[in-house]
């Protein structure tokens, strides 16, 4: 029997990975902790990090990285990096990107737009670490836009 494909509603997209010790899927990142305050703050708390992982994935969210080797591996190498983003999309056909850095923006959306994503299902937000400020606006933006993205969950 196969598998039946995992429908993708939100792929967030990162600039790159932490170190191997430290990944968002290991639950011990700023953008872990942040992204669980956001979808705390849209659902309600979860009784521990593995929960909301579960919630997570089960909700039709994940997590990709325009550099997925790493940023100091692969900074040079943004159109490239751009273009195999644009393939992995078309692999997972999301509806919304939401992209978790100001700075990565146009190249992020210039491979979601080449994916097929609709320019109105992208956005794009602070990354969470740098300033308290970033943090909250990044816990208030994705928080809203969860509250209508996932109205039904």
């Amino acid at each position: 029997m196969t598998e039946k494909k995992k429908k993708v509603i939100i792929m967030f997209i990162a600039e790159a990975p932490g170190s191997t010790n430290n990944h968002f899927y290991l639950k011990n990142t700023n953008l872990f902790r942040a992204m669980r305050a956001a979808f705390e703050q849209a659902f309600g708390k979860f009784s521990s990090a593995d929960d909301f992982l579960d919630f997570f994935n089960k909700s039709g969210s994940v997590l990709d990285h325009l550099y997925p080797l790493g940023k100091e591996t692969s900074v040079n190498l943004t159109p490239y990096a751009a273009e195999q983003l644009a393939d992995r999309m078309r692999l997972i056909q999301p509806k919304h990107v939401i992209i978790l850095m100001k700075r990565i923006a146009p190249n992020v959306r210039k491979a979601a737009i080449d994916a097929g994503v609709s320019p109105s299902e992208i956005l794009t937000t602070a990354y969470p670490a740098g300033s308290e400020k970033n943090r909250q606006v990044f816990i208030h933006d994705i928080s809203t836009w969860l509250r209508h993205i996932l109205d039904n969950f």
